[in-house]
């Protein structure tokens, strides 16, 4: 069985609003994804290959590390509920089947196991309070909801500094 795409229709986008457009603002567009119970991250869309839902049974373990094979390569599986240090996973979010947001760097490509994908939007991005953490730019309010903004090349430099490292020499 392959992993599949979600979902066949794209997202709708939400947030910016005409005022930003009208001003010139310079928006983003942001993937939406939560963690745990309340939790929720922001990754920019352009760092995005595809979003996938893998399930369960695909998943393997090679060099003490979750893989799934993906279009014919080995993708490595960080889940940034772990690498983050937040809360549980969301039990409503337990299923047979891994949310992931493939990034990908050259030919190199890691899975970000994510509990739930939430939304895609475009906004005018203003963080507003620093990071104090590896893998986090800081925290914005995005939809009305405090939402921490991803460093995802730092996030996986925290989780696995080999796994681009034969990439950058």
């Amino acid at each position: 069985m392959r992993p599949r795409r979600f979902g066949n229709a794209r997202p709708q986008l939400s947030g910016g609003g005409d005022q930003s457009e009208e001003k010139g603002d310079q928006c983003q567009t942001l993937l939406l994804v939560g963690l745990g119970r309340e939790g929720r991250l922001a990754i920019p869309l352009s760092l995005v290959a595809r979003l996938e839902e893998i399930p369960l049974t695909q998943v393997e373990f090679a060099a003490g590390r979750e893989v799934v094979q993906y279009r014919g390569q080995i993708l490595p599986l960080i889940h940034l509920v772990q690498v983050l240090q937040t809360s549980r996973h969301d039990r409503n979010a337990v299923s047979d089947r891994l949310q992931v947001v493939v990034y990908s760097d050259g030919d190199r490509s890691v899975g970000l196991v994510v509990d739930r994908i939430l939304d895609i939007v475009e906004t005018r991005l203003e963080i507003k309070h620093a990071a104090r953490r590896p893998g986090v730019l800081g925290s914005a309010v995005i939809q009305q909801r405090v939402t921490d903004l991803l460093d995802v090349p730092g996030l996986i430099r925290t989780a696995d500094p080999s796994l681009f490292q034969a990439a950058a020499s």
